[in-house]
């Protein structure tokens, strides 16, 4: 991860939430079809949403693992 964006999340509103691995996996779970499809379809281009929601974005939650996997491992 880059520092500037690890130092952007740790001196955040919720960082102390990072602590907290449950609460970072309960954010990530919340992260369902339907929640994407409306708060991303209007902004994403249709063949990127499209390729996401037929993976029911999984590829989108998987980042997020990704991101946060320093404070997952804990």
């Amino acid at each position: 991860m880059d520092g500037n964006l690890k130092f952007h999340l740790q001196d955040g509103v919720v960082s102390d939430r990072l602590e907290d691995p449950d609460f970072i996996k309960q954010r990530i779970a919340a992260v369902t079809p339907k929640r994407c499809e409306s708060e991303l379809r209007e902004y994403l281009p249709e063949d990127v949403y499209r390729q996401l929601a037929e993976n029911e974005f999984e590829p989108l939650r998987q980042s997020l693992r990704d991101l946060f996997a320093e404070w997952l491992e804990q």
